[in-house]
């Protein structure tokens, strides 16, 4: 008997335990220093008798409550554990977004203070302990910020190369090839960063207001035909132009390409250009014999390329602007320094 009430006080106890540290994983509390003592609490609890056991649970049970209580936690033990179980196959840092935290905490934002203000999409970072230092620290990924990153890079080597050619007068052919090539991949990179945007407040609305959305709305901007089952996508032009009607409710997009100079040109100007590089060919138009991607691909200049950079940058911001009615989300998006560059606060 003795022995069956202390099989079952340790089983209690781990349960408890595991619950209270995946709370501690997802609420991004754990270091490298307390996933030690954790590691050796948990394995002490294999050596108490009952009475240690009994203490043990209670003194569990009660910081549980209390982290339930501050964190809104609602998911129960076993979603917990699944969790961390899910969490622990990885055996490193995972990823996991917004919208799915909300789902077992109604108050994250007292372990991250952004919380509330974050893109439904964005990725939080969980560390198990394996790399956490101090509390406190914890990592946000939004893939149009990582794209847009790829794109300060790319456009800042660029720079820095070009500006070399100028200050020398000397065409360089390597250093020529290379602003060719960075420029293509900036070119590529500005238009793949308005669509990451536009495809983030899509895939946002989509998650808040799943409940109450028509098939056809809901289709649009998922880019998948939901009634036949099939992906239908949209061109850059169509997600800047409905995705904002759709999220304002209104019958027609606040921004098109008669009073957003920007939108007219990233859409029309610089799709063509960012077309004749993705999809490279030497054939001419069959209309007019002219082999137009060529022609297009053959004569990029740097300063087409400044202008593409600009505009995407700043036709996010009258998106965001026009939606929200503020860019407070956007504190992350800067525009190029006085010395044409972006600053380094863009990769801080």
């Amino acid at each position: 008997m003795k022995d069956t009430t202390l099989k079952k006080l340790r089983v209690k106890a781990l349960e408890r335990f595991r619950e209270y540290e995946a709370i501690y994983v997802l609420i991004n509390a754990m270091t490298v220093d307390i996933r030690k003592d954790f590691d050796r609490n948990k394995a002490g609890l294999e050596n108490f008798n009952r009475n240690q056991l009994r203490s043990s649970i209670r003194r569990i049970e009660d910081e549980i409550k209390s982290l339930r209580d501050r964190y809104g936690i609602t998911a129960s033990n076993t979603t917990l554990e699944e969790i961390l179980e899910r969490i622990e196959t990885f055996n490193d840092i995972v990823l996991i977004p917004k919208y799915e935290l909300k789902k077992y905490f109604k108050a994250y934002e007292n372990a991250l203070p952004t919380f509330l203000d974050l893109p439904e999409h964005t990725y939080i970072e969980i560390d198990n302990g394996f790399y956490r230092q101090e509390q406190g620290t914890i990592e946000v990924y939004l893939i149009e910020t990582i794209i847009y990153e790829d794109l300060c890079s790319l456009y800042n080597l660029a720079s820095e190369i070009n500006e070399s050619i100028i200050t020398n007068k000397k065409k360089n052919k390597e250093d020529m090839k290379k602003i060719s090539a960075l420029s293509r991949m900036i070119i590529t990179t500005a238009l793949y960063f308005v669509e990451a945007y536009l495809n983030g407040i899509a895939f946002d609305y989509y998650m808040n207001n799943i409940a109450t959305l028509d098939i056809k709305t809901a289709s649009l901007l998922l880019e998948y035909d939901l009634e036949k089952r099939k992906t239908k996508y949209l061109t850059l032009r169509d997600k800047a132009l409905k995705y904002p009607r759709i999220i304002l409710g209104l019958d027609h997009s606040p921004l098109n390409e008669d009073n957003c100079p920007e939108l007219a040109f990233i859409v029309n100007n610089a799709k063509d250009i960012r077309d004749a590089i993705v999809h490279a060919s030497p054939k001419p138009n069959m209309k007019t014999l002219v082999p137009e991607k060529e022609h297009i691909l053959l004569n990029i200049k740097f300063k087409i390329t400044e202008r593409i950079v600009d505009n995407a940058i700043s036709l996010v911001k009258k998106l965001e602007e026009s939606i929200f009615g503020h860019t407070k989300r956007l504190y992350w998006l800067y525009d190029r320094k006085p010395d044409g560059a972006f600053p380094e606060d863009v990769f801080k």
